[in-house]
């Protein structure tokens, strides 16, 4: 499997996904861990699977599924990708089944216009 990631550059409050991203982090293994250890939160790795309109789901992603907005995070303890529900209190997390139907809304860089 390829490793896929971005990288939320917050001095210019852009993506950088691509060449961009990789750039940043060509080199050895160990500068690559530096990185994430210097600005954490800020890589986003893909979880591998495509949302309905196909484009790759990321770490930090909100989705649109079933009408309801989720926040799409990695669970160290159970080593896997999760979902969220946003602003529903009292609702855990449930596994990334059905993701292919649902719709990437923006990330928690970039939030979902209101509405949607």
């Amino acid at each position: 499997m390829q490793i896929a990631l971005r990288i939320w550059n917050p001095e210019t409050e852009r993506m950088l996904t691509g060449y961009e991203a990789y750039r940043r982090i060509e080199g050895t293994v160990d500068k690559f861990q530096l990185i994430i250890e210097c600005i954490p939160g800020f890589v986003m790795l893909s979880t591998g699977l495509k949302d309905k309109n196909g484009k790759l789901v990321y770490d930090g992603d909100i989705v649109k599924s079933f009408g309801d907005l989720h926040k799409i995070y990695w669970d160290d303890e159970s080593a896997g990708f999760y979902k969220c529900p946003l602003g529903k209190k009292g609702q855990g997390f449930t596994q990334l089944r059905n993701i292919q139907y649902a719709e990437i809304a923006g990330n928690i860089y970039q939030p979902p216009a209101t509405g949607s």
